[in-house]
């Protein structure tokens, strides 16, 4: 019967797109979520690490630090290198600050995310920063024992054995963040694009069932209307009326013939046209 065709045919169509609609939904969520955590939470996090690793290292708080033990006199040049460590702990201060607030912000659900993206990476971040930190905290509490010791006239060799400190703890912890980032960085962004490009079949396999709907409703519409046509033709053509409707009762067994009975079933009046 051509009604239940369509009844299917427009249920089955109605269905498959629901699907297609909440399977784009969801993986626009999880795009918007790979996206938001990217942009806002990876991204500056290499910034900040770049920044803190700038700030700590050799031309700025290590570097001034070994210059004021092998360099300070005494004199003004002590006070513009304490100056520099003031404004080098300062600095280092403010991008470690930065880099935990990125930790400590509240995330977009990670119920979009898709499994590769590691969730425990804080716990890894805390641990590396806070060895960063001892370290650097252990240059800036020497400071004073430096000056003490040069107080006290100890040589070059004698302050810097007595204040001696091993950078290798805090570089290995600037490496794995460094690691640890790359790889969120790039697992984020194949996601990413395993997402954006799920979406881009999701929508040509929506624009493919539009097509079928429409081209289904236009051929059903033309298989509704063509028996139509027909019969009157048939009609116009034969002297007989039920002649007609019994060639086209036999011809289409469908709504038609339904149609034709009903039709039967009725007295024909005379038309004024035929004797």
């Amino acid at each position: 019967m051509i009604r239940n065709k369509l009844h299917m045919l427009s249920a089955l169509a109605v269905i498959f797109l629901l699907i297609l609609i909440a399977l784009n939904v969801v993986s626009s969520m999880r795009l918007k979520a790979h996206n938001y955590f990217f942009i806002n939470e990876v991204d500056p996090r290499a910034s900040a690490l770049n920044e803190m690793f700038f700030v700590f290292g050799y031309g700025y708080s290590i570097h001034n630090f070994k210059n004021f033990v092998i360099r300070g006199d005494g004199t003004d040049r002590d006070a513009r290198l304490l100056a520099k460590l003031d404004g080098n702990a300062q600095a280092f201060s403010e991008s470690l600050g930065r880099y935990t607030r990125l930790i400590n912000k509240t995330r977009i659900s990670t119920q979009w995310f898709s499994k590769q993206v590691p969730q425990a990476f804080s716990k890894k971040e805390r641990i590396s920063l806070q060895t960063i930190r001892n370290t650097h905290q252990k240059y800036m509490k020497n400071v004073p024992l430096v000056t003490e010791a040069k107080r006290r006239g100890l040589s070059v060799v004698e302050v810097d054995r007595a204040v001696k400190i091993s950078d290798a703890p805090a570089i290995a912890a600037f490496n794995n963040l460094y690691l640890d980032i790359r790889q969120l960085q790039e697992t984020t962004l194949v996601e990413t694009e395993k997402l954006a490009n799920q979406i881009g079949t999701l929508m040509k396999i929506s624009m493919a069932v539009l097509v079928i709907l429409i081209s289904s409703l236009i051929i059903t519409a033309f298989q509704v209307l063509r028996p139509i046509v027909e019969l009157t033709k048939k009609i116009n053509e034969d002297d007989s009326i039920e002649a007609a409707v019994a060639a086209f009762k036999y011809a289409h067994k469908d709504e038609f013939s339904l149609l034709m009975d009903a039709i039967k079933a009725k007295p024909y009046p005379q038309s004024k046209g035929r004797p």
